[in-house]
């Protein structure tokens, strides 16, 4: 091996070691909002500790009606189990419905809940409003 490819490869190899690995695994737990702000969902670990719960805990009061009124306090799932880093899936009630859901945190402020239907799937993307 030449002088240049030596060196090279001893640099490659340093700046690879001093690299930190970015695989953080974030916190779910707080209250969360849709992009349109018309309710809120209270998140929280539970079960077995990395299962996760969330209950509706507020509806606008300029939105409330019969129907989602009786969904306060309820819960949108209950102890679904973690499936990887930041990742849990399970059953998710959803409009009415008991169907297969994904629940991905994608940032500290960010949360995908994805409720799946046969072929027919919804995703709605949560921001944080305050953590636990």
């Amino acid at each position: 091996m030449n002088k240049f490819a030596t060196i090279s490869s001893a640099i490659a190899l340093t700046m690879s070691m001093s690299v930190p690995v970015m695989a953080e695994t974030l916190n779910p737990e707080g209250l969360w909002t849709p992009g349109n702000k018309e309710s809120r969902y209270e998140i929280s670990y539970c079960g077995k500790g990395t299962d996760l719960c969330a209950k509706i805990s507020w509806v606008d009061p300029r939105f409330v009606n019969d129907d989602n009124r009786k969904l306060l306090g309820t819960n949108l799932f209950s102890e679904i189990p973690m499936r990887g880093r930041n990742k849990w899936r399970g059953t998710i009630n959803f409009q009415g419905y008991r169907v297969n859901g994904t629940v991905k945190q994608l940032s500290g402020d960010k949360l995908s809940v994805k409720a799946c239907l046969l072929f027919l799937c919804e995703e709605v993307l949560l921001d944080r409003v305050a953590a636990h």
